[in-house]
């Protein structure tokens, strides 16, 4: 009777061994498995610090783009009204000449 005791007892003891083996093998495992994961998660915020940063050099980028174009506007406005005060300055004195043009034949 000790025999079959002590043979069930060492096929417990040989159950136990793998299922420890197995458990040992999954905790390697998800070990593994989470040193990868804290690495991606790394790579990842590494990558979205870039991206965040090329995304604000971007909106500083496009407010000096916006400023620019404004400027440009402006300049564009100017211009213009300076064109309509010149034209009409230089119709004035047009105008001053064609008017001592007959002044001048009467002498």
């Amino acid at each position: 009777m000790e025999k079959k005791r002590a043979g069930f007892d060492l096929d417990q003891l040989a159950e136990l061994e793998k299922r420890v083996e197995r458990a040992v093998d999954t905790i390697a495992t998800l070990r593994r498995e989470r040193d990868e994961a804290r690495s991606a998660q790394r790579a990842a915020g590494a990558a979205v610090e870039r991206l965040e940063a090329q995304q604000r050099e971007q909106d500083r980028d496009r407010s000096g783009i916006d400023a620019l174009t404004e400027q440009v506007t402006l300049l564009q406005e100017e211009r213009h009204a300076v064109r309509g005060r010149v034209t009409r300055m230089l119709e004035l004195m047009s105008s001053l000449d064609e008017a001592a043009l007959p002044a001048r034949g009467e002498h």
